[in-house]
């Protein structure tokens, strides 16, 4: 068994094989690194993004609820406005 072992290790056509192999697991390695950086990026990037999506969202919603208050002021204003419009109209025409 020891001559078997010694002979592989001398064989260089086995150690370029190893070698070839080892290179190209090295070289599958990095571009698998290469791609789980490029897709963490990615990530990060669309994080943000739904981030950014979320607080416009929630401004939008801000502002609907801004419009909702100021329309109900408004309203509230106009009805009194005609109500008090309708009592001077009936204190200067005593005929109707």
């Amino acid at each position: 068994m020891e001559g078997r072992s010694n002979s592989s290790c001398n064989n260089p056509p086995a150690q370029a094989q190893a070698v070839s192999e080892l290179e190209t697991l090295q070289k599958v390695h990095e571009e698998k690194t290469q791609k789980i950086q490029h897709l963490n990026t990615q990530i990060q990037a669309l994080k943000l993004h739904l981030h950014m999506k979320k607080k416009k969202n929630d401004n939008l919603d801000e502002k609907k609820q801004a419009f909702h208050n100021l329309t109900h002021t408004y309203n509230t204003l106009r009805e009194e406005y005609n109500a008090l419009l309708g009592e001077r109209s009936r204190d200067h025409n005593p005929n109707n």
